[in-house]
């Protein structure tokens, strides 16, 4: 268990950094951000970095307008894979499940195999872009996936006022 403090990801950047390289490959890992960061990803105001998962139990929860897992409030989505494992990402205030933070785009984002939950409160996308993000690059190749926004934003796109960005789904 993981839990940033005041502007820090619970798994990667503080204030103002970015998530840098995290490899997930098994076990059972749960990420809480602080205020305005990623549960796995940016601090406040940092991008994503690359987040790659692979196996595990992966439970990731966003700060005040951080992604689930990707970028902190005003932090890009980043590169994200997911290939494996069962993962649950919550955004929180503006933060995508998976993807970019308040004010910012998905990033790159792939899933070709695992469970994948992903869900916003409020203002963006499940998978994607933050509230004023567009989705970015979304792939889904494989896995089970379920996307869900709470209000406004897309399931897979983009956040409240961002475009949907370029989405193949090709399989899962």
């Amino acid at each position: 268990t993981a839990t940033g403090g005041n502007y820090g990801a619970g798994i990667g950047g503080g204030y103002r950094g970015a998530g840098g390289n995290i490899t997930i490959d098994g076990g059972t890992v749960t990420a809480t951000g602080g205020d305005g960061a990623a549960g796995i990803g940016g601090g406040r105001e940092g991008a994503s970095g690359t987040i790659t998962i692979s196996e595990g139990a992966v439970t990731a929860t966003g700060g005040s307008g951080g992604a689930g897992i990707g970028g902190g409030n005003n932090g890009a989505g980043g590169n994200i894979t997911i290939d494996g494992g069962t993962v649950t990402a919550t955004g929180n205030s503006g933060g995508a499940g998976i993807g970019g933070g308040y004010n910012a785009a998905g990033g790159t984002i792939t899933i070709s195999g695992g469970t994948v939950t992903a869900t916003c409160d409020i203002n963006a996308a499940g998978i994607g872009g933050g509230f004023r993000g567009d989705g970015g690059n979304i792939t889904i190749i494989g896995g089970t996936v379920t996307a869900t926004s709470g209000n406004i934003g897309a399931g897979i796109g983009g956040g409240r006022n961002g475009s949907g960005g370029t989405i193949t789904i090709s399989g899962g």
